[in-house]
């Protein structure tokens, strides 16, 4: 990823990130640019007794949640599965058992 930046950086050229690809549209790419594909990376690390978890940037809701619910956990967040964590956090987007949520 850091390559990427500095190789469309140095060349002047537009660069898009895509986490799960949830807009089916494509509409959040850029034309004619760089797209730098983080969909594969789908790591989770959950810690239960904290009660918190990490994920990567392709991880979408769904993937999440069934994670936690091994641990009797959910997360509150995205009403669609799809949807990716990280995507969801950037927009300020909150699930149905947030009260609110914090934008980046």
């Amino acid at each position: 990823m850091i390559a990427a930046v500095k190789f469309a950086r140095e060349h002047e050229v537009a660069t898009s990130v895509r986490g799960t690809g949830h807009n089916v549209a494509g509409i959040s790419l850029c034309d004619g640019g760089i797209v730098i594909d983080l969909s594969g990376m789908k790591g989770i690390h959950s810690s239960p007794a904290a009660r918190t978890a990490r994920v990567e940037p392709g991880v979408t809701w769904a993937e999440l949640n069934h994670e936690l619910q091994a641990f009797g956990l959910a997360a509150t967040g995205g009403f669609v599965g799809t949807t990716g964590v990280g995507a969801s956090r950037w927009a300020a987007g909150w699930g149905g058992w947030s009260a609110n949520t914090d934008a980046l």
